[in-house]
């Protein structure tokens, strides 16, 4: 599964994907990284949240095929904007990757799905002030 990572490159406040669009993959932030992904809310324009190093995304969108709801925005932590010119590199498994781990070992597919349920039903609670958690 190791072979399956590939490192992207991305410079300091890129978008990772724009609200709409379809993950082309999982991304996943390395420990110890001085950089954060923001997600935005396209229907309020504030952040929705705040993801740090550890944290995976991009789940929901491969795993139900359906596009972002929200644009993810990289970059350096305040402390850390003295390194903005230098690449941020965030770990990436492709969707057609992730479609043959998830077939090959069914528990972590089930541990994919409903976490990414939790997750878009928690932001939606954010949002909204209303949420549908199972």
């Amino acid at each position: 599964m190791l072979s399956y990572i590939q490192i992207q490159l991305f410079k300091h406040n890129e978008n990772v994907v724009f609200a709409g669009d379809k993950f082309e993959g999982i991304y996943m932030m390395a420990k110890n990284m001085k950089t954060k992904v923001i997600v935005i809310s396209p229907c309020f324009g504030y952040n929705l949240a705040i993801l740090k190093h550890g944290s995976f995304f991009g789940d929901a969108s491969v795993v139900f095929d359906v596009p972002s709801k929200y644009t993810y925005k990289i970059s350096y932590q305040r402390a850390y904007l003295k390194y903005y010119a230098k690449p941020i590199y965030i770990c990436h498994i492709a969707k057609e990757h992730v479609i043959k781990i998830v077939d090959k070992y069914p528990g972590f597919g089930n541990f994919l799905r409903h976490r990414a349920l939790r997750r878009l039903s928690y932001w939606e609670f954010i949002e909204t002030g209303e949420a549908q958690i199972e």
